[in-house]
């Protein structure tokens, strides 16, 4: 197991090369790209307004404490640096009025301007509130802190800004919030509920109020022996919460009976749990990622074994479910690229294709989100949905665009 420094550090050593996959995948390109100078973590587009985007970033610096006479210095501390970089996406070509070829469109250049820079601890992650007039950010950060912004327009400025709500305490300042979730997905009115995990094993519920934005522990619980890299609701039943961790186990707790122990734990993984994802259009389906690099697609009316299970390369770290479309799964596989794959309504003994690839990032691939839809009125032109994705060591983002194949 690597200690709570894995993201200082990682595990770019301890993965093998992915084997080589002979799969005919469409290569997107990018269409922007921005250098973010800390190193990246997460990416996140606004649901209600899919032109804005921020990107969350983790930078560390060592730190040497002692005195010049004592011989014996201390070990170098690490410092966790952040910042919170939110961005509005823009077309510098204006392809609505015109009839372009694919080709031509794929050519098409995007600008991202950037709005607002927030420094502050190191984010592991973060999500939106479902909100359309009033949308939420909340990011986890390295000190323990589940920090709220509101999204307002700034009349002075004449552009949208962050405005920092609460920064809320979840745990000692040595603790890292590792993953948040928020449960609006699929009910989106009314009071909601947050969870995050944190590297000291625990799972925290807290209650999100919908007028005042204001977050309160609702309950807390010892969830794995070592880090749970990531928690989740499933979005139709929100008392039901999914964790995974570093002890190579998923496990499902029912809030309603309380959380001394959960109602499911699965074993059968070759290496940590580090993505769990409820599918948001299709109620009963959870996509599961780990460091052993394999995808599992589970049925939650039968959770003994996966409906599909493959090797997806490079060890996955994030999964997004499309917006509204449900066959389109993102993944970042951190050793190799960003894929998007097509899982049929009838997965089991289905075969799941990688559609398109994107592979000019150069170092781990972390974040990645869906952006805004683009349906198209025109000949040989699908439907497209913008796709943004970081990468840690170099520090970069990229847009690209992802093209639903007939």
């Amino acid at each position: 197991m690597e200690s709570q420094t894995q993201l200082d550090e990682n595990i770019n050593n301890s993965l093998p090369p992915p084997p080589p996959r002979i799969i005919e995948a469409k290569q997107a390109k990018s269409l922007c790209s921005i250098d973010t100078q800390y190193t990246a973590c997460s990416i996140e587009f606004c649901p209600s307004k899919p032109n804005l985007l921020v990107c969350g970033l983790y930078q560390t610096v060592q730190e040497v404490e002692g005195t010049e006479s004592n011989q014996d210095l201390e070990s170098p501390k690490t410092k966790r640096l952040g910042r919170c970089l939110l961005f509005e996406q823009l077309n510098k070509l204006n392809l609505e009025t015109s009839d372009p070829s694919p080709d031509e469109q794929d050519q098409q250049r995007l600008e991202c301007k950037p709005l607002q820079e927030i420094e502050g601890p190191a984010i592991l992650d973060q999500r939106w509130t479902q909100d359309s007039n009033s949308p939420v950010l909340i990011t986890a950060d390295a000190q323990g802190f589940l920090n709220s912004f509101l999204l307002e327009n700034e009349p002075i400025l004449g552009y949208p800004q962050l405005r920092p709500i609460e920064q809320y305490s979840c745990a000692p300042k040595d603790v890292l919030c590792l993953a948040l979730d928020i449960s609006d997905k699929v009910y989106s009115t009314g009071d909601k509920k947050v969870v995050t995990s944190l590297s000291n094993g625990e799972i925290l519920l807290l209650d999100h109020a919908s007028e005042t934005h204001l977050l309160a522990e609702n309950s807390r619980w010892h969830g794995h022996d070592f880090e749970p890299w990531t928690c989740g609701f499933d979005y139709w039943q929100t008392c039901t919460i999914l964790t995974g961790g570093d002890d190579c186990k998923w496990k499902i707790w029912d809030t309603r009976s309380g959380t001394t122990v959960p109602i499911f734990t699965n074993k059968k993984f070759e290496g940590g749990v580090t993505a769990v994802r409820s599918h948001h259009l299709r109620e009963h389906l959870y996509a599961v990622g780990s460091y052993d690099s394999y995808l599992r697609i589970f049925d939650k009316r039968q959770l003994s074994e996966p409906l599909f299970k493959d090797d997806m390369g490079g060890g996955i770290w994030r999964l997004k479910w499309h917006p509204t479309q449900p066959n389109y799964l993102l993944i970042a596989s951190m050793h190799d690229g960003f894929k998007v794959v097509e899982i049929p309504e009838n997965v089991k003994n289905q075969t799941i294709r990688i559609l398109t690839r994107f592979d000019q990032h150069t170092s781990l691939a972390y974040g990645v989100d869906w952006g805004k839809e683009e349906v198209r009125v025109g000949k040989s032109i699908n439907n497209s949905t913008l796709v943004g994705s970081c990468s840690f060591y170099d520090h970069i983002i990229h847009l690209w665009k992802f093209y639903e194949q007939e």
